[in-house]
């Protein structure tokens, strides 16, 4: 039941890893994968319903789009 643990981490990594380098690209995947990871993570632990899903992809796109305009080096 804690299979989506690594997905939650990478999803953390590429998070971080986008933000220190300022490589707003990296910041999309990151939100989706982390936003992915913890609703897996929860709807195998039995905390979330999963009719919740396709809002919560949506809402992490969403947020990834938003970080990466902010993470952005300006051109």
């Amino acid at each position: 039941q804690w299979w989506p643990a690594p997905v939650l981490a990478a999803g953390l990594l590429c998070i971080g890893q986008g933000a220190v380098k300022r490589q707003g690209a990296s910041l999309v995947p990151g939100t989706v994968l982390t936003a992915l990871g913890g609703f897996w993570l929860l709807d195998n632990l039995g905390q979330v319903d999963e009719r919740l899903f396709v809002p919560v992809l949506l809402i992490a796109l969403g947020v990834g789009l938003l970080l990466r305009s902010l993470f952005s080096t300006p051109a």
